[in-house]
């Protein structure tokens, strides 16, 4: 957690966007107020872009409840065609469809998010000496990365940085020719 109160998290981004798709189904079932549930406009996703702007359209989306949600949401005009692709749009959709599975015959799902129905330990790991090249070092089970597990986030990472120089230099030599 920064300064400014911002968290980004190191692990469990699927525990949280599952929070937010909870909190996000039981304000619009219930037709809470908007100013209660502002504050999932604030939820992010920071290098996935089309996530991003999902999450904003569909804090404004009502849906209709009279089918699922994932074809309610696919049907609307800010619902680019691509992101039917788009595997976390996609993880998201199914995981709205199973949230209003299970939780649609359950009332005060909102009154009860509000009286902590839910807890997680926030465990803050810069306070522990560690840095985010914890995550890089560690998988989702906890256990080492494999040697190929290495070499690949290298090779993203090293393919990155010359695509980049390749882009900049090309765009250099683009603008000094037409000048």
């Amino acid at each position: 957690m920064d300064e400014e109160g911002t968290m980004t998290p190191l692990d469990g981004q699927q525990r949280l966007t599952t929070l937010f798709l909870l909190h996000w189904y039981a304000a619009k079932k219930e037709k809470v107020y908007e100013d209660k549930y502002a504050f999932l406009s604030r939820f992010s996703y920071e290098t996935r872009y089309s996530a991003r702007y999902f999450c904003v359209e569909l804090v404004k989306f009502m849906p209709s409840f009279e089918t699922t949600h994932s074809s309610d949401i696919k049907n609307q005009a800010w619902f680019p065609f691509d992101w039917k692709d788009d595997p976390t749009i996609s993880s998201m959709l199914v995981m709205l469809d199973a949230i209003d599975e299970r939780f649609k015959d359950v009332p005060d799902i909102w009154e009860r998010l509000e009286n902590k129905a839910i807890t997680f330990y926030f465990l803050p790991i810069r306070d522990m000496g560690f840095t985010d090249e914890l995550y890089i070092k560690m998988n989702s089970r906890g256990k080492p990365l494999t040697v190929f597990e290495h070499f690949k986030a290298e090779l993203e990472r090293e393919t990155k940085h010359f695509l980049s120089i390749f882009v900049n230099s090309f765009f250099k030599i683009f603008l000094i020719q037409k000048i």
